[in-house]
Protein backbone atom coordinates (compact mmCIF):
# COMPACT_ATOMS: atom_id res chain seq x y z
CA UNK A 1 0.00 0.00 0.00
CA UNK A 2 1.30 3.01 -0.76
CA UNK A 3 1.69 6.53 1.49
CA UNK A 4 -1.13 8.69 -1.06
CA UNK A 5 -3.35 5.54 -0.24
CA UNK A 6 -2.60 4.80 3.60
CA UNK A 7 -3.33 9.17 3.97
CA UNK A 8 -6.80 8.64 2.53
CA UNK A 9 -7.56 5.61 4.02
CA UNK A 10 -7.00 7.26 7.36
CA UNK A 11 -8.02 10.28 6.07
CA UNK A 12 -11.63 9.80 4.57
CA UNK A 13 -13.40 7.93 7.38
CA UNK A 14 -13.85 11.27 9.65
CA UNK A 15 -14.10 13.11 6.46
CA UNK A 16 -17.38 11.06 5.50
CA UNK A 17 -18.35 11.88 9.16
CA UNK A 18 -18.37 15.26 9.29
CA UNK A 19 -20.32 15.50 5.97
CA UNK A 20 -22.88 12.67 7.05
CA UNK A 21 -23.26 14.98 10.47
CA UNK A 22 -23.34 18.27 8.49
CA UNK A 23 -26.20 16.89 6.24
CA UNK A 24 -27.83 15.81 9.09
CA UNK A 25 -28.16 19.40 10.73
CA UNK A 26 -28.73 21.18 7.27
CA UNK A 27 -31.79 18.97 7.24
CA UNK A 28 -33.09 19.79 10.40
CA UNK A 29 -31.46 23.69 10.11
CA UNK A 30 -29.69 25.14 7.30
CA UNK A 31 -29.43 28.35 9.25
CA UNK A 32 -27.92 25.99 12.44
CA UNK A 33 -25.72 24.67 10.17
CA UNK A 34 -24.24 27.66 8.85
CA UNK A 35 -23.94 29.15 12.07
CA UNK A 36 -22.15 26.35 14.13
CA UNK A 37 -19.34 25.86 11.21
CA UNK A 38 -18.93 29.45 11.08
CA UNK A 39 -18.47 29.43 15.12
CA UNK A 40 -17.07 26.34 14.97
CA UNK A 41 -14.25 27.08 12.54
CA UNK A 42 -13.09 30.39 14.48
CA UNK A 43 -13.15 28.52 17.50
CA UNK A 44 -10.82 25.84 16.50
CA UNK A 45 -8.68 28.26 14.28
CA UNK A 46 -8.30 30.59 17.00
CA UNK A 47 -7.20 28.07 19.58
CA UNK A 48 -4.85 26.26 16.90
CA UNK A 49 -3.30 29.94 16.07
CA UNK A 50 -2.87 31.02 19.91
CA UNK A 51 -1.55 26.94 21.00
CA UNK A 52 2.17 26.85 21.96
CA UNK A 53 2.16 23.15 22.08
CA UNK A 54 2.92 21.51 18.41
CA UNK A 55 1.28 18.33 18.78
CA UNK A 56 -1.99 19.81 19.37
CA UNK A 57 -1.28 22.31 17.14
CA UNK A 58 -1.22 20.00 14.49
CA UNK A 59 -4.02 17.87 15.56
CA UNK A 60 -6.33 20.78 15.72
CA UNK A 61 -5.15 22.16 12.34
CA UNK A 62 -5.97 18.31 10.95
CA UNK A 63 -9.37 18.47 12.94
CA UNK A 64 -10.47 22.12 11.22
CA UNK A 65 -9.48 20.63 8.03
CA UNK A 66 -12.21 17.69 7.78
CA UNK A 67 -14.57 19.56 10.04
CA UNK A 68 -14.53 22.43 7.38
CA UNK A 69 -14.53 20.54 4.51
CA UNK A 70 -17.52 17.85 5.68
CA UNK A 71 -19.53 21.20 6.10
CA UNK A 72 -19.14 22.30 2.67
CA UNK A 73 -19.60 19.05 0.65
CA UNK A 74 -22.65 18.54 3.69
CA UNK A 75 -23.94 22.10 2.97
CA UNK A 76 -23.36 22.04 -0.35
CA UNK A 77 -25.52 18.83 -0.96
CA UNK A 78 -28.41 19.96 1.10
CA UNK A 79 -28.16 23.55 -0.74
CA UNK A 80 -28.48 21.72 -4.00
CA UNK A 81 -30.85 18.73 -2.81
CA UNK A 82 -33.30 22.21 -1.17
CA UNK A 83 -32.74 24.42 -4.15
CA UNK A 84 -31.41 26.98 -2.38
CA UNK A 85 -27.85 26.81 -4.05
CA UNK A 86 -27.05 29.82 -6.12
CA UNK A 87 -23.99 29.95 -7.98
CA UNK A 88 -21.99 31.85 -6.16
CA UNK A 89 -22.37 29.33 -3.26
CA UNK A 90 -21.69 27.20 -5.47
CA UNK A 91 -18.44 28.08 -6.57
CA UNK A 92 -17.53 29.41 -3.34
CA UNK A 93 -18.05 25.64 -1.85
CA UNK A 94 -16.25 24.49 -4.85
CA UNK A 95 -13.25 26.76 -3.93
CA UNK A 96 -13.04 25.63 -0.63
CA UNK A 97 -13.35 22.09 -1.43
CA UNK A 98 -10.47 22.32 -3.52
CA UNK A 99 -8.11 24.51 -0.89
CA UNK A 100 -8.92 22.03 1.74
CA UNK A 101 -7.93 18.52 -0.04
CA UNK A 102 -4.85 20.42 -1.25
CA UNK A 103 -4.36 21.36 1.96
CA UNK A 104 -5.08 17.49 3.34
CA UNK A 105 -2.47 16.57 0.97
CA UNK A 106 0.06 18.87 1.61
CA UNK A 107 1.93 18.24 5.33
CA UNK A 108 3.58 21.46 5.36
CA UNK A 109 0.16 23.72 4.75
CA UNK A 110 -0.95 21.68 8.16
CA UNK A 111 2.01 22.78 9.62
CA UNK A 112 1.60 26.41 8.48
CA UNK A 113 -1.83 26.77 10.17
CA UNK A 114 -2.88 28.01 6.69
CA UNK A 115 -6.80 26.65 7.39
CA UNK A 116 -6.95 28.61 10.47
CA UNK A 117 -5.58 31.42 9.29
CA UNK A 118 -7.95 31.57 6.14
CA UNK A 119 -11.07 30.62 7.87
CA UNK A 120 -11.09 32.90 10.92
CA UNK A 121 -12.93 35.10 7.42
CA UNK A 122 -16.12 32.74 9.82
CA UNK A 123 -15.92 35.69 12.18
CA UNK A 124 -18.12 37.56 9.75
CA UNK A 125 -20.55 34.90 9.04
CA UNK A 126 -22.92 35.12 12.08
CA UNK A 127 -23.00 39.31 11.82
CA UNK A 128 -24.53 38.45 8.14
CA UNK A 129 -26.60 36.19 9.22
CA UNK A 130 -28.33 38.57 12.06
CA UNK A 131 -28.31 41.05 9.08
CA UNK A 132 -30.27 38.85 6.60
CA UNK A 133 -32.61 37.84 9.64
CA UNK A 134 -33.30 40.70 11.11
CA UNK A 135 -32.29 44.19 9.10
CA UNK A 136 -32.02 46.72 10.88
CA UNK A 137 -28.89 49.93 10.65
CA UNK A 138 -26.93 47.89 13.89
CA UNK A 139 -26.87 44.96 12.09
CA UNK A 140 -25.86 46.15 8.97
CA UNK A 141 -22.63 48.55 10.30
CA UNK A 142 -21.58 44.86 12.47
CA UNK A 143 -21.96 42.80 9.58
CA UNK A 144 -20.23 45.81 7.15
CA UNK A 145 -17.79 46.60 9.84
CA UNK A 146 -16.93 42.79 10.45
CA UNK A 147 -16.89 41.44 7.35
CA UNK A 148 -14.54 44.09 5.49
CA UNK A 149 -11.77 43.83 8.41
CA UNK A 150 -12.27 39.76 8.35
CA UNK A 151 -12.56 39.09 4.51
CA UNK A 152 -10.97 42.16 3.38
CA UNK A 153 -8.21 43.11 5.78
CA UNK A 154 -7.30 40.40 7.25
CA UNK A 155 -7.66 37.83 4.49
CA UNK A 156 -6.37 40.68 2.06
CA UNK A 157 -2.94 40.93 4.18
CA UNK A 158 -2.61 37.02 4.71
CA UNK A 159 -2.63 37.20 0.51
CA UNK A 160 -0.46 39.89 0.33
CA UNK A 161 2.16 38.40 2.80
CA UNK A 162 2.12 35.01 0.61
CA UNK A 163 2.98 36.77 -2.75
CA UNK A 164 4.78 39.37 -1.53
CA UNK A 165 6.52 38.23 1.68
CA UNK A 166 10.64 39.01 1.64
CA UNK A 167 10.94 37.49 5.20
CA UNK A 168 12.15 33.86 4.86
CA UNK A 169 10.47 33.07 8.72
CA UNK A 170 7.09 34.19 7.42
CA UNK A 171 5.26 31.27 7.01
CA UNK A 172 2.60 33.01 4.59
CA UNK A 173 5.60 32.95 2.39
CA UNK A 174 6.58 29.75 1.90
CA UNK A 175 2.55 28.79 0.48
CA UNK A 176 3.25 29.11 -3.25
CA UNK A 177 3.34 25.08 -3.20
CA UNK A 178 0.83 23.76 -5.01
CA UNK A 179 -1.02 26.63 -6.26
CA UNK A 180 -2.45 27.18 -2.67
CA UNK A 181 -1.38 31.26 -3.32
CA UNK A 182 -3.74 31.64 -6.66
CA UNK A 183 -6.92 29.36 -4.54
CA UNK A 184 -6.51 32.22 -1.94
CA UNK A 185 -6.26 34.77 -4.15
CA UNK A 186 -9.37 33.67 -6.13
CA UNK A 187 -11.21 32.99 -2.69
CA UNK A 188 -10.60 36.55 -1.73
CA UNK A 189 -11.21 38.41 -4.79
CA UNK A 190 -14.52 36.01 -4.50
CA UNK A 191 -15.59 37.14 -0.96
CA UNK A 192 -14.54 40.82 -2.05
CA UNK A 193 -17.20 40.27 -4.81
CA UNK A 194 -19.71 39.22 -2.75
CA UNK A 195 -19.21 42.11 -0.65
CA UNK A 196 -19.68 44.48 -3.22
CA UNK A 197 -22.97 42.66 -4.57
CA UNK A 198 -24.60 42.86 -1.42
CA UNK A 199 -23.42 46.25 -0.37
CA UNK A 200 -23.87 48.52 -3.22
CA UNK A 201 -27.46 47.91 -4.20
CA UNK A 202 -28.23 47.05 -0.60
CA UNK A 203 -26.99 49.99 1.53
CA UNK A 204 -28.60 52.92 -0.14
CA UNK A 205 -31.67 51.16 -0.50
CA UNK A 206 -31.74 50.02 3.25
CA UNK A 207 -30.78 52.95 4.50
CA UNK A 208 -33.56 54.97 2.60
CA UNK A 209 -35.96 52.29 3.76
CA UNK A 210 -35.03 53.00 7.30
CA UNK A 211 -35.59 56.66 7.15
CA UNK A 212 -38.56 56.68 4.92
CA UNK A 213 -39.50 54.47 8.49
CA UNK A 214 -38.48 56.50 10.59
CA UNK A 215 -39.98 59.77 8.70
CA UNK A 216 -43.42 58.12 9.34
CA UNK A 217 -43.04 56.81 12.41
CA UNK A 218 -42.10 60.57 13.89
CA UNK A 219 -45.26 61.63 11.66
CA UNK A 220 -47.53 59.83 13.52
CA UNK A 221 -45.89 60.75 16.76
CA UNK A 222 -46.06 64.17 16.27
CA UNK A 223 -49.43 63.77 14.82
CA UNK A 224 -50.48 62.32 18.36
CA UNK A 225 -48.70 65.10 20.35
CA UNK A 226 -50.44 67.99 18.42
CA UNK A 227 -53.14 69.75 20.79
CA UNK A 228 -56.52 69.33 19.69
Amino acid sequence: MTALSTSVGQTLPPILEFTVFWVMIGRFNMDLCYMLHALGAVTIGGISLTSTSSKEDLWLEDLLVKFSLGYFLGHGFEMIRQGTATRIFVFHHLLAITLLVGVLFNPDFIRMKATSHVLLTEFSTPFLWAWEKHPSEGALGAFVVTYFFSRGLYLGHFVWRIFFSVDPSDIASQLTVGKFHYITLLLFVLNMLYFSAILVPSVPGHLKHLREERTKALAVSVKVHQPT
